[in-house]
């Protein structure tokens, strides 16, 4: 993972929500939602902005009271699973973001982590306007074994 490579979100398979520190991302080519923490949420946000690996460690590190060697490994285990999941995809260039370097004391390090849920791949993936039988219920789609 090259410090200055950046990381964009597959906008043409997700849709994403950050609520209350809290991001929410949905696949909509599997219907696998994913959840991830404040921290993670940060480095969503980061990424989404389309930032290098290198300016996320360094956001995380203005908040954050942890070694950066900490930081870097946890953001490269969250990263390596965005990207293995098809969410995000890398970028030969990624831009600065500006950290959050001030007076404020730093919060207590949580490793940022991405949860992956398939429990409502059936909701997530019923078409309700297009795949609906004679009485107007979405038709869920079979899955493929």
């Amino acid at each position: 993972m090259n410090d200055t490579h950046g990381y964009g979100i597959n906008d043409a398979k997700v849709v994403s929500e950050t609520i209350e520190g809290e991001a929410i991302i949905i696949n909509l080519e599997t219907g696998t939602y994913y959840s991830m923490n404040e921290s993670g949420s940060i480095v969503w946000d980061a990424i989404r902005s389309g930032a290098s690996f290198a300016s996320i460690i360094d956001k995380l590190a203005s908040l954050y009271d942890a070694s950066k060697e900490d930081i870097t490994a946890s953001v490269r285990t969250l990263i390596e699973s965005a990207l293995s999941e098809g969410i995000i995809f890398e970028k030969p260039e990624g831009i600065s973001v500006s950290s959050e370097a001030g007076t404020q004391e730093k919060k207590p390090f949580v490793i940022p982590c991405i949860q992956r849920y398939d429990d409502m791949q059936d909701m997530l993936l019923a078409d309700p306007i297009h795949d609906v039988d004679d009485a107007g219920w979405p038709t869920l789609k079979q899955k493929q074994a």
